[in-house]
Formats: structure tokens, sequence, C-alpha cells
């Protein structure tokens, strides 16, 4: 015989229902408002902390990077911004190539090997005060510095237009577009 009958547990069951229901209706209701909105929080929160660690490990691979760049600084950035131009060495251009001349020298002080050197006459007209060059030099970031700290002192010229750095292995490729006064 068995223990319970189907007419016992219907009997036993039926009394009980409201009790089970509200049961189940608690577990679900703490389901759906306890835990499942603190998942969704707490799954944007490990989004954000993968990022944040994303974005330590990124700066821990660029910290020697800096630490060179620091290193290899002669000038703070305010005796950079101040510095005024070169008065004890006055370079005065003869002609295009006198400045060619004296840009390649300049690249070659600083370690840079000069790939190509050329004035743009395009854009010269009659009444043009100004003459660009386009350089294409290969070598360290500290020579690229070095280099541009040289020029930036020369009286002749007035502005940098152009610095694009192509990285090309361990050795950069940098393309620059200058411009001289020129009479």
């Amino acid at each position: 015989m068995d223990i319970f009958d189907k007419n016992q547990l219907i009997d036993v069951i039926r009394p009980n229902f409201t009790y089970i229901a509200s049961c189940c209706g608690l577990i679900i209701i703490t389901l759906l408002a306890g835990i499942w909105p603190y998942q969704k929080i707490t799954s944007d929160q490990q989004e954000e902390i993968n990022a944040l660690i994303y974005q330590i490990k990124e700066q821990e691979a660029l910290s020697p990077v800096l630490q060179t760049l620091i290193e290899g600084a002669n000038m703070s950035g305010n005796e950079l911004l101040m510095m005024e131009k070169d008065q004890s060495d006055i370079f005065v251009p003869q002609d295009t190539s006198s400045i060619s001349q004296y840009f390649k020298q300049s690249a070659l002080k600083s370690g840079l090997s000069v790939l190509s050197l050329v004035p743009n006459f395009k854009s010269l007209t009659k009444d043009s005060r100004y003459l660009p060059f386009e350089m294409q030099l290969h070598g360290s970031l500290n020579g690229l510095r070095s280099y541009l700290m040289t020029i930036g002192r020369l009286q002749f010229l007035e502005h940098i237009e152009i610095i694009d750095i192509n990285s090309r292995g361990r050795i950069k490729e940098y393309f620059l577009k200058v411009w001289v006064s020129y009479k």
C-alpha cells in the first residue's frame, strides 16, 4: 500500500497551495527585483574595471618611452617655449641651395639622415616672401627634437607647417614642411 494516495496528496496540497504559490512568488520577486539588477550593475562595473586595467597596462607599456624622452631632454618645456632666435650663430641665406645645405648640415649634426630636401617652387610667386621646403628624414626621436630646436632658432624660419612621423621598425621616418623667408 502506498504511503500517500493521490487523493491524500491533493488534499494536502490544496489548502497549502496559497503558501506554496506565495513562496514561489517571493523567490521570483527576489530574483527579479534583487539579484538580476545587481548582476547587471556588477557586469557594467566589470567592464569599467577591464577598461581601466587596459589603460593601466597601456601606461605601463608607454612609461619607458616617456622615461627616455625625459632623460634625453636637456631643456624643460618652459625653456623650449621661451626659446629665442639664436643671435650668436647668424646664418644669412644667399639662395635656396645655401638654405638646403644648412638644413642638411643641421640634420646630420642632430643624428638624422636626409632622404630628400626639396624647395617647393610651385608656391613661389612674384610677391611671395616665403618659400616652403619639404624634407624627409630618418633617425631617432631625440635627433628630431634636436633638429627642431636647431632650426627653430633660425632667423629666416617663419614656421613649421607639417611634422609627420612614421614608424618603420626601430627607425622613424619624418616628413617636415617648413616655410622660410625668401626675397
